[in-house]
């Protein structure tokens, strides 16, 4: 899995918003990263997305593409160190 924040998919930001004056704002945002999902080494799709659970994600796509069946049809899965691309 990827290294999320502390807060599930959450990370810090900061920016200027108009509220009768301008204030500086500190809150949480939602971590967007592209993953890339391949099969047998072949890029099929890259999606933005949450960057947690990302084999389960792509083996939801997978299902849902009507590329596999089940789990019995996977033979191993490989998520990168960095979390952008699960083969």
């Amino acid at each position: 899995m990827s290294e999320a924040g502390p807060n599930g998919g959450a990370v810090g930001a900061e920016w200027h918003e108009y509220r009768g004056r301008w204030e500086m704002v500190r809150a949480e945002v939602i971590e967007e990263a592209l993953v890339g999902i391949y099969v047998n080494g072949r890029e099929l799709a890259s999606i933005m997305c949450t960057p947690q659970d990302q084999v389960a994600l792509a083996l939801g796509f997978l299902k849902n593409e009507g590329r596999i069946d089940g789990l019995d049809d996977v033979a191993l899965t490989h998520l990168s160190r960095d979390g952008c691309c699960v083969d």
